[in-house]
């Protein structure tokens, strides 16, 4: 992404990642925290494919018990297909743009709202493009989840018995924390002003690194299916050593 605008603008080929602005002896401290957390979501992604790979009878993703097969995937092409649209999309606008002499971008990876900053271009495209996308993108999905979870609660309140009702209000209130994580995050990152930029970064920390580590927790190894399974798996083990 070179210079279009002129012969007073230089060439800039390459960018500096600012990365989250702490004093140096916390750089040590962060990365070890997300060393850690993205440990979290391997092991957890890892172990619920081999407890579903050595118990086939341990299968936590019941969507075709509400729905055909080819609902589902219908629904996953749709997600794949709207995440590729918005990706060619923002990648289009962005190389676009033209580059003076600042080549340093604030923050830990290439979002739109920082690179925007140290262009030259008109950048007004490039703002109706992205506040579009995540209008399109974010307000949709939240109106269908909270839909959602109206019948979600509906359906809770005529269960007679009150521990019945009790596990299935944990249950959702556990679902509806890392949605409402999510969703906060995200719309606080690309439907707000970007005022405070470390704010925003922090915020991107959150949707990028944690939410993925909660759901593996929630909505898996939460699952009493999940866990005599993994008791079993932990249990061959002992008996084999």
């Amino acid at each position: 992404m070179g210079d279009k605008g002129g012969d007073n603008h230089s060439e800039v080929t390459d960018f500096i990642l600012v990365g989250i602005r702490v004093r140096p002896e916390l750089h040590s401290l962060l990365f070890l925290l997300f060393l850690v957390v993205y440990g979290m979501v391997l092991l957890g992604n890892l172990s619920m494919i081999g407890i579903i790979v050595t118990d086939p009878r341990c299968n936590p993703l019941l969507y075709t018990v509400r729905m055909s097969r080819s609902l589902c995937i219908q629904l996953v092409a749709g997600s794949y297909l709207c995440g590729w649209v918005s990706s060619i999309l923002q990648i289009s606008v962005t190389f676009s743009m033209s580059f003076c002499a600042s080549r340093v971008i604030d923050h830990f990876y290439c979002d739109s709202n920082p690179i925007e900053k140290i262009s030259c271009s008109n950048i007004f495209m490039n703002k109706m493009v992205s506040f579009s996308l995540a209008v399109l993108i974010i307000l949709p999905t939240i109106v269908v989840i909270v839909v959602s979870y109206m019948y979600i609660v509906s359906a809770v309140l005529k269960i007679r018995s009150s521990e019945g009702r009790k596990k299935a209000f944990s249950t959702c209130s556990s679902h509806l924390g890392v949605v409402s994580l999510l969703y906060g995050t995200v719309s606080f990152v690309y439907l707000t002003p970007p005022n405070n930029p470390e704010l925003r970064k922090v915020a991107s920390v959150c949707y990028i690194l944690f939410t993925p580590m909660l759901n593996p927790l929630i909505y898996s190894l939460r699952n009493k299916d999940v866990k005599n399974a993994m008791k079993k798996v932990i249990w061959k083990k002992k008996v084999l050593l």
